[in-house]
């Protein structure tokens, strides 16, 4: 793996969905971890979910729903997304590193994770196996390893250009657009 790019909250800003994408090199691996739409007006927000559509097919690309991408058919621009389930959590392993990708850990999209509700949500899941947890829905980028050594993961909203990245032997940066906003440790991709 060269680089892992991860995002999240994209809410119909397709030109920094592309950005991203095209930012991605052919060894590259893109997350997406949902709410591509609302919070945008319907022709961006169909323009975000074709593109989404297009990555789909491609085998580097990860792609999970959101809580805004499931209750509105209108928004989609064709069938193929409202005849099948919507998925909205995946296990994946990209170069031996095991995710749990899912949108939404049951907190309003403005709280922080910390203490007891982090506690709260991860006990909801069944993290066995994995090595890092990715989500979105907050819209705040977040770092923290547990006692368990699980690491967790929110890019931020790529609405507001916010994503991340992962290097083998290097650590997570978390960007907004092409600056550096800051790095973090992590010792399982060394």
């Amino acid at each position: 793996m060269t680089s892992l790019y991860i995002a999240a909250d994209v809410h119909g800003q397709h030109e920094a969905l592309q950005r991203l994408a095209d930012r991605c090199g052919p060894d590259d691996h893109l997350v997406m971890l949902g709410d591509y739409i609302k919070e945008c007006d319907l022709e961006a927000g169909r323009t975000c979910l074709r593109l989404c559509e297009k990555l789909e097919t491609d085998p580097q690309v990860q792609l999970i729903y959101g809580n805004n991408d499931l209750d509105a058919p209108e928004w989609y621009p064709s069938r193929r997304f409202l005849d099948q389930p919507l998925r909205t959590e995946k296990r994946c392993e990209i170069d031996g590193l095991r995710l749990l990708l899912t949108h939404y850990l049951g907190l309003p999209w403005h709280q922080f994770l910390r203490g007891p509700k982090l506690t709260a949500c991860l006990d909801q899941l069944d993290l066995s196996g994995v090595d890092l947890l990715c989500f979105g829905h907050t819209h705040r980028a977040f770092w923290h390893r547990t006692p368990g050594g699980i690491y967790c993961l929110n890019p931020g909203a790529l609405q507001e250009e916010c994503y991340a990245e992962l290097e083998p032997g290097r650590n997570v940066r978390f960007f907004k657009g092409y600056t550096l906003l800051r790095e973090e440790h992590f010792d399982r991709l060394t």
